[in-house]
């Protein structure tokens, strides 16, 4: 979805349209439900120029409003004046609605079981046409308004929908059971096909491997789908000696991981930078072909 500012008399508005303007930089932004991180890609020589990620206790919308506005104007209004803004949240606040049932007018209501809606909070929604189904989540517009108070064009999304575009893309065309898990540290998202057909997309808060195990066995007991057989998959803040790593082995059979470089950067990046996206999965994915 993208954003730009139109103003009609006193009003600043948002309307979705598609601009054909060249941007010098792409800043992508990363929202979780406990800080942000961004990257800055400048498109002229394809390079990471700029990367950090923050982490607030008890965030909130108003708290990650307060670190991006410094960001703001600070860094980013002087020294990338020219560029797209790519907004990628990464919380609980959606749901995963076929499309076969899914009517705008309701789009508050699929959210209301999983999520505390105020009443001055917007609700976006999603469709992955391929899957035949759409996402409501909920964005923190007043984060949008400030940086189209500078830049003409934001594109914001959710986690769940590029996992699920990345998960289907991964095992487009083998049969069987497959499951991907996009870990972030302190949570992901689990994604499941049987058949090439999508079973489970949702998202996980957990502090210990153990944790991270469970949900994870939950899934494929409720689905129940062969551990000895499936084909499990992870990318982002996890290794081969990671505890994570060690619990998932004891469980499953076909566990394998999956790196960035694997997925093959559109951009180089060094060590650094290459630790710092596979910890930040999300904004990877946006790198990668």
């Amino acid at each position: 979805m993208k954003l730009a500012q139109v103003v009609t008399g006193q009003l600043t508005m948002e309307k979705q349209i598609n601009l054909n303007t060249t941007y010098t930089h792409l800043i992508s932004i990363l929202i979780t439900q406990n800080g942000y991180s961004f990257f800055v890609l400048d498109r002229n020589i394809h390079q990471v120029i700029n990367y950090k990620s923050e982490t607030i206790l008890q965030a909130s919308a108003n708290s990650v409003l307060e670190k991006i506005d410094e960001e703001l104007k600070k860094n980013w209004k002087k020294e990338y004046p020219n560029a797209e803004i790519k907004i990628c949240y990464h919380h609980s606040y959606f749901a995963i609605v076929p499309s076969e049932i899914y009517s705008p007018e309701f789009t508050s209501d699929y959210l209301k079981f999983n999520t505390q809606l105020f009443p001055n909070d917007s609700i976006s929604e999603e469709e992955i046409e391929k899957l035949s189904v759409h996402i409501p989540f909920v964005p923190y517009i007043n984060i949008h308004n400030e940086l189209l108070d500078v830049y003409n064009l934001v594109e914001f999304t959710h986690s769940i929908h590029s996992s699920i575009e990345w998960a289907e893309k991964l095992c487009r065309n083998q049969n069987g059971e497959h499951a991907f898990a996009f870990v972030q540290k302190d949570s992901f998202v689990l994604v499941i096909f049987k058949d090439k057909q999508l079973q489970l997309a949702n998202y996980f808060d957990y502090v210990t491997a153990e944790d991270f195990t469970y949900y994870c066995l939950f899934a494929i007991e409720q689905f129940q789908l062969d551990r000895e057989q499936m084909h499990f998959s992870m990318l982002g803040d996890v290794s081969i000696e990671s505890e994570i790593h060690h619990y998932m082995y004891t469980y499953i059979k076909n566990l394998v991981l999956i790196s960035f470089e694997e997925l093959h950067f559109k951009v180089d990046v060094n060590s650094e930078q290459s630790n710092f996206f596979n910890t930040n999965p999300f904004l990877a994915l946006q790198l990668c072909e």
